[in-house]
């Protein structure tokens, strides 16, 4: 499912356009970014991988090896924002993949996941858990069904995640350009309310609330995204992002302003 996730259009495209979450369930390994791994001897630690001794560990369905370095760029760059849930056992020891290079990503598959979610804390930063939480069912092993009735899991399956939206204003404008943007417009459903409200603005630039405001200096694209969490959902990962713009027009014309995607 990992995979799916960071390397299908289609997958890409609904993502894009739906409320859909990925359910990557008690997988047996995952997809790496760079050749670090869990370090040996150390569970909670990682180190580039030996090369000599597990020549596979970046390729095929272990990293991105394999692919041009254009693709690698865009998965890198885009999958920290696929809103995927990890979920497993807790008690899944089975190892199943045993290769050496799923067996550097951890000794059995529950402790691949938690390997996995720290990877993917130090390679993206903290804030990844927001789009990707990892979800351990007490006392479930290898085997499907306790795993996905499980409470903890079938709000990702099955329950209707809120929908952010936002306007802005102005719309156009010469930079410097201040723009101040309204997510009052953002729905949940099924009776819950909207508790919060992420933005990110772009340049490294946050904010919280129902709006937010920044100014613009340098004309070009800044993807803007606010992300919204509802009372039902006590581990804040329920939201969608939305993707305005902001587009210059070359040579001293006038600047257009953020515009929604």
């Amino acid at each position: 499912m990992t995979r799916f996730a960071a390397r299908s259009e289609t997958a890409r495209t609904r993502a894009a356009t739906a409320d859909l979450w990925f359910v990557a369930s008690s997988s047996t390994s995952y997809l790496y970014f760079n050749e670090e791994r869990q370090a040996p001897g150390n569970p909670s630690g990682f180190a580039l991988a030996d090369r000599r001794a597990c020549p596979s560990v970046h390729s095929g369905i272990y990293g991105l090896e394999d692919l041009a370095a254009p693709e690698q760029g865009r998965i890198i760059e885009a999958y920290p924002r696929a809103e995927i849930a990890y979920v497993s056992g807790e008690d899944d020891f089975g190892v199943f993949d045993s290769s050496c290079a799923a067996l550097l990503q951890g000794r059995h598959v529950a402790d691949r996941a938690l390997t996995y979610q720290r990877y993917l804390e130090r390679v993206f930063g903290p804030e990844v858990r927001a789009y990707q939480p990892l979800v351990l069912v007490p006392g479930a092993a290898h085997s499907t069904e306790p795993i996905l009735t499980s409470p903890l899991v079938t709000p990702f399956l099955f329950e209707t995640p809120p929908v952010a939206a936002f306007s802005l204003e102005p719309a156009a404008g010469m930079a410097p350009l201040e723009v101040a943007f309204d997510g009052s417009a953002s729905r949940s459903f099924g009776g819950r309310e909207i508790v919060a409200y992420d933005w990110d603005l772009g340049g490294g630039e946050t904010a919280s609330g129902p709006s937010a405001a920044r100014t613009y200096d340098a004309p070009g694209r800044h993807a803007v995204r606010l992300r919204v969490t509802d009372d039902g959902d006590p581990a804040g990962v329920r939201a969608r992002p939305q993707h305005p713009r902001l587009e210059s027009l070359p040579g001293g014309q006038g600047r257009r302003g953020p515009r929604r995607a």
